[in-house]
């Protein structure tokens, strides 16, 4: 039987990772919240943010997942599969959930409120993404607290850094198009809480052959929703704020961030 004590640190430490979204959130509130300038350069950050860490993190270890799992070969296109079947989800997301013309645009102001505006959709798919994202890391929490728990901790504070950012992505767009706090952060909190429900549902798995089948699937899937989403999305909408100029100066700096992120991570 697992040892209990490790498994509830376990799910402590990956709640207290995972509820670091929420910070990310409260930038959302600053009060130079309403500039242009700001909203390009925190959509550009969140879309460097997702887009690196879809590349550099996700997608090669899903695949080192799968490889393990099937072989070089087969587990490369598996691998492949898992993620163009992420970017076939989100678009077809995009195309069935209604739009609404209302929003921001360059030199414009904030338009009559709309849950299907460009700016609230952005949010939601970054909730969507990061969510399924979440979900593997409260499980790799589990693991490396099970096999020791100084493991265990230094993981936990490296995804602590790197969902301050990812709060960030999901609540600047959301309270941009509602003006609601509690909306902006009620969508960072479903991001967040997957991290313990991540842990939770892996202690089911920690014996099963499938494990590593499950999280590289779903790592190369979300890895291929965020790209979508960061390309499509916030990207483009960070561009039609102000100048293109500042929507790339955050999309440099969120990989920047993430890249310094995942280096904790992986020290």
């Amino acid at each position: 039987m697992e040892n209990i004590p490790l498994i509830y640190t376990a799910i402590a430490l990956s709640t207290l990772a995972g509820m670091s979204t929420m910070l990310g959130s409260i930038l959302a509130f600053m009060p130079w919240r309403n500039s242009a300038r700001f909203l390009a350069i925190a959509l550009g950050f969140s879309a460097g943010v997702m887009l690196y860490i879809s590349f550099v993190d996700l997608l090669p270890m899903g695949m080192e997942h799968l490889v393990e799992y099937y072989g070089a070969s087969t587990g490369y296109w598996r691998a492949l599969i898992s993620f163009f079947a992420g970017i076939l989800i989100v678009a077809l997301f995009d195309v069935l959930i209604p739009h609404c013309t209302g929003g921001y645009g360059r030199g414009k102001k904030r338009h009559a409120q709309c849950k299907h505006s460009p700016i609230f959709r952005t949010g939601l798919y970054a909730c969507i993404a990061l969510t399924l994202h979440n979900i593997p890391e409260g499980f790799i929490t589990l693991i490396g607290t099970m096999d020791n728990v100084h493991i265990g901790i230094a993981l936990a504070i490296a995804i602590a850094i790197h969902n301050i950012p990812e709060g960030i992505a999901i609540s600047i767009p959301v309270f941009a198009a509602t003006g609601k706090r509690r909306s902006a952060l009620f969508y960072t909190f479903i991001a967040g809480i997957a991290e313990p429900i991540g842990a939770i549902l892996g202690i089911g798995m920690l014996h099963s052959c499938y494990s590593g089948l499950i999280c590289g699937m779903a790592f190369c899937g979300v890895a291929g929703m965020m790209v979508y989403l960061s390309l499509d999305q916030m990207l483009p909408t960070a561009r039609a704020q102000t100048d293109p100029h500042w929507a790339m100066s955050g999309f440099v700096a969120g990989m920047l961030i993430m890249a310094v992120s995942l280096g904790l991570l992986g020290a």
